[in-house]
Formats: structure tokens, sequence, C-alpha cells
């Protein structure tokens, strides 16, 4: 598929030396979450410079053999660095999340099998709570029943407003994976993480 072609060109995974065991820790997750069709988290930790991110790179190919989406995302350690990079929605709380969000919509509609059935499938899943997402992940839109709402998520400060945030994110993973499309999400650089997205994760 021509997804599959983009992929190569964007990220050309590279093999790497002395992390087979951690990359078939991995692998097995990976297998396991698409057997199961469930949700894990797995934290990768360790010093700077030591192939944190090459190590995750490595698994992305086994992710695309299996129609799967390798989504990715990145925190900075203050809003103006890497600005040049990414547009005004991704200098906001849960930064990294909106860009892997942003990028799983961009692959969705990349993907071979994308269509009118599947587009109303993912419309029915994700209902009312795509709105909440519509000003950060602009590209949501072909995914929504309704034109966007542009509701600001720096507002998300109370508990009420905040839940209904929460509800929309588990919503929008949940109606873009599939067994047959899995969903690997990559959050880089968390130790810079905003505390929105702390308090998400929690």
């Amino acid at each position: 598929p021509c997804y599959k072609n983009e992929f190569f060109k964007r990220f050309n995974p590279k093999p790497i030396a002395g992390r087979k065991n951690e990359l078939l820790q991995l692998t097995k997750v990976f297998e396991r979450v698409k057997s199961n069709n469930s949700f894990e988290v797995v934290l990768v930790h360790g010093e700077s410079g030591t192939g944190k991110t090459s190590l995750i790179s490595a698994l992305q190919e086994t992710v695309l053999l299996s129609n799967g989406f390798f989504c990715t995302g990145k925190y900075f350690q203050n809003s103006n660095v890497g600005q040049e990079l990414y547009e005004e929605p991704y200098q906001e709380p849960y930064s990294a999340i909106m860009m892997a969000f942003s990028d799983l919509c961009d692959l969705t509609l990349q993907s071979e099998d994308f269509d009118s059935d599947r587009r109303s499938k993912i419309q029915e899943k994700l209902g009312s709570d795509g709105q909440w997402l519509a000003r950060s992940v602009t590209n949501i839109s072909p995914f929504l029943l309704e034109e966007p709402q542009f509701f600001n998520i720096s507002e998300v400060k109370n508990d009420a407003v905040f839940s209904k945030f929460k509800a929309a994110c588990k919503t929008f993973i949940c109606a873009m994976s599939s067994k047959e499309h899995p969903v690997v999400i990559f959050l880089d650089d968390i130790q810079w993480l905003d505390a929105g997205s702390r308090e998400l994760f929690e």
C-alpha cells in the first residue's frame, strides 16, 4: 500500500545492535495487544544517548507489516523549542498526544483499505466526542459527523470538563484502532510532559 512506502521514506528503520532482548520484549507486547485487542503502556527508560529512540524505531517495521499504525509525538523542554517544526496547536497542553493523534488521522486516511464504509464506522464510534479534539487535531474533520467546533483544550481545567476530554481521547483511540489495524503511539521525551498530560496518563 502507498502508506507503507511513505513509512519507509519517512522513518527509514535501521538494524540495531545489542538490543535483541529488548526488541523481542516490545514485539511480544505488540503481538499480545494485537491478539487480545487490548491496551498496554510500556515505558522505555535509560540515559540520554543510549539508543532508546532507535530501539522503538526498530519496532515500526513489525507494526507496519501487521497493517498497524505507528504514530509519534514528542515533548519539548519548553514551548519555543521545535516551534519551527510544528504549528501553534502543538505548543498547547497535551501537545505530544495531539501530534500522535494527528499522525494517526493521516495514516488512516492514507491506508489502502480506507473507504466510505470504514469512515462511517469510525464516525459512529467517535460520535460527538471528536469535537473536543478538533482544534488541536486539525485533520480530524473527515471522521466527524458534524462540522468541527474548535474547543480550546487549554481551557480543560475543572474536573467535569477534564472528564469529558479524557473520555474523548479514549474514544478516539478505540474508534481509530482495530484488530485489523492495531495502533502503537510513541511519545518521545516524556520527561518534558506538561501537567495536563501527566494527569491524563494517570
